[in-house]
């Protein structure tokens, strides 16, 4: 037998990808694959499986993760307007005029409402129900692009419209059929059976599940977050239960971890701080003593004031 000079385990996408690649440039492989044949009943691992499951978000799209039984039973376009504006807002108009300094409240208030109105302006569809998550897509789920910067380039390269097209396949699919990932639990079933067993982490539900459970699942995850915050502010934070099943434990972080705490009371409220000049310190400090205590999860306008500081150290000092 030729000694090889890359040994390849599994013919799946990935290795056929590195392997022809490798043989082009004259290198020999050997792949060892456990099936009786490759490139067959893939589990959409490698090349397939990062754009497909992460770079196209399609638990979000397909899934629809942004679709509600209200905003799917005939709304107009008019009215998820005004749904968008009263409950997706982080920050509300009386906040915004409380955190930005007076000299800079009237465009504290009229610039959120201008980008949202031309953000939602080029929404162009022929059903309204899939306004809402489409206004999510465009805003928010684009800028998530696959890690993987060679799959990201090969796709682009190979297919410059790919996730345009995906999307406005998916969106032919009426709502109803997407709410609640009814079809997008499906697809995973039928296209790789693995990765359906494993646990969804808002529900602690696998995919191959019955909705039934699934619904009960994300409930009971709920209610337990809501016990875990009370017992938080009833123990006075002595007693903090991790988050365990989400990417990361920010809110806990900011609530428990002396270095994070630190750093961010440092970098917002200390004299040096260049946002002083756009927002209210004392309005931070009360945002920040606010999470800390466990009254209110800030971590997502903390998070965002650090950005903006950030933002400002960078490119304005």
């Amino acid at each position: 037998m030729k000694r090889s000079d890359v040994l390849i385990v599994g013919g799946g996408p990935s290795g056929l990808r590195l392997a022809a690649r490798l043989a082009g440039s004259g290198i020999h492989v050997r792949i060892l694959e456990r099936k009786d044949k490759i490139g067959s009943n893939i589990v959409c691992a490698g090349i397939i499986g990062k754009e497909v499951f992460d770079g196209f978000g399609l638990d979000a799209t397909l899934g629809g993760s942004y679709l509600k039984k209200h905003r799917v039973g005939g709304e107009g376009k008019e009215e998820l307007y005004h749904d968008l504006q009263r409950d997706r807002r982080l920050v509300g108009d009386e906040e915004l005029l409380r955190l930005f300094a007076p000299k800079y409240s009237d465009i504290a208030k009229e610039t959120p409402l201008k980008a949202f109105e031309a953000e939602y302006g080029k929404i162009d569809t022929a059903d309204a129900r899939t306004t809402f998550d489409q206004f999510f897509w465009r805003t928010h789920l684009t800028y998530h692009s696959t890690w993987h910067v060679y799959i990201r380039d090969l796709l682009e390269i190979s297919y410059p419209t790919v996730d345009n097209d995906l999307v406005a396949l998916i969106y032919r699919i009426p709502p109803e059929k997407r709410m609640n990932h009814y079809i997008y639990r499906q697809f995973l079933k039928v296209l790789t059976p693995e990765l359906a067993r494993i646990p969804y982490n808002r529900t602690m539900i696998p995919p191959s599940a019955p909705l039934l459970f699934w619904d009960i699942g994300r409930a009971y995850q709920f209610g337990r977050e809501k016990v875990k915050e009370l017992v938080f502010k009833e123990s006075k934070r002595k007693v903090y239960v991790r988050n365990r099943r989400k990417y990361v434990d920010q809110v806990g972080w900011m609530r428990t971890n002396d270095g994070w705490r630190s750093y961010f009371k440092t970098l917002l409220l200390d004299s040096s701080s260049a946002s002083r000049e756009y927002l209210d310190q004392d309005y931070i400090g009360c945002l920040i003593k606010q999470h800390e205590e466990g009254t209110r999860d800030n971590s997502a306008k903390i998070l965002r004031l650090a950005t903006f500081e950030l933002f400002l150290r960078q490119f304005l000092a």
